[in-house]
C-alpha cells in the first residue's frame, strides 16, 4: 500500500496494489496541512500529521476507519516515524528560540496514547532540530551543544530502555466490603523508561 496527498484539494488517499490492480481508498477530506504520513509495515495502519495533532486510521479487510488521534504541539517539524506495528510514534521538532532539538515519543496502549519520552534540555540549544529516532523506536541520536568553542559538532545517542513493574496493592478494607465482589486486590502495571536525569 502506499498514500497520495493531493496538498492542493488537501485529499488523502490510500492505493492497495493487488494481483487485479490498483484499488483507491474512499478520499479522505478531514485534514489540512499535513506534514508527513507513514504506513505500518503490514499496511493497515496509517498515521496523517497535522501541525496540531495526528491522526490514525486502520484497515479492517474492506476500508479505512478512524483509529486515534493525539495532539502533539510541533512548532517547527522535522522528522516523524512509525514503529512496524503502528503502536509507536515518534517526531523531531525544533523551536525558533533557542533552536532546540525535540524528541518526543509515544506508544498506544489500553485505546490510550502514552508520551514516554520528552526529550528538550537545554543541551541542544541552537542544534535546530537535527536528530533522529531509530525505526525500532529504541534508540535516538540529537546533537549536543557541548564544546562553546566549536558548537554543533558533538553527536550523542541514548538507548531507550523500557522497564515494566507489577505490584500488587491491598485495597482498603471499608472499601472492599461495599464491592466485595469487584475487588479483590488491585495490580498496577507501571511502564517506565530510564533515560537520563531529567526523565527519572
Amino acid at each position: 500500500r502506499y498514500i497520495k496527498y493531493d496538498s492542493s484539494n488537501e485529499v488523502v488517499k490510500i492505493f492497495t496494489i493487488n494481483g487485479v490492480g490498483i484499488i483507491a481508498s474512499l478520499p479522505i477530506k478531514s485534514l489540512s496541512s499535513i506534514l508527513d504520513f507513514s504506513l505500518s509495515k503490514d499496511g493497515t495502519i496509517a498515521a496523517l500529521v497535522e501541525p496540531g495533532f495526528t491522526y490514525i486510521y486502520s484497515y479492517d479487510g474492506v476500508g479505512w476507519n478512524f483509529k486515534s488521534s493525539l495532539f502533539v504541539g510541533l512548532e517547527t517539524f522535522k522528522k516523524f516515524n512509525m514503529s512496524d506495528d503502528g503502536n509507536t510514534l515518534s517526531y523531531v521538532s525544533t523551536e525558533s528560540t533557542p533552536n532546540r532539538t525535540l524528541i518526543y515519543i509515544y506508544t498506544y496502549a489500553d485505546f490510550t496514547w502514552k508520551r514516554i519520552l520528552q526529550e528538550n534540555d537545554t543541551s541542544t540549544n541552537t542544534t535546530r532540530g537535527i536528530g533522529d529516532v531509530s525505526p525500532n523506536q529504541e534508540h535516538f541520536i540529537s546533537l549536543f551543544d557541548q564544546d562553546p568553542i566549536k558548537p554543533n559538532r558533538t553527536v550523542r545517542v541514548y538507548n531507550i530502555v523500557y522497564q515494566e513493574q507489577v505490584i500488587v496493592i491491598n485495597v482498603d478494607q471499608e472499601f472492599s466490603s461495599l464491592y466485595p465482589n469487584q475487588i479483590k486486590s488491585c495490580k498496577v502495571c507501571l511502564e517506565m523508561a530510564f533515560l537520563d536525569e531529567y526523565e527519572r
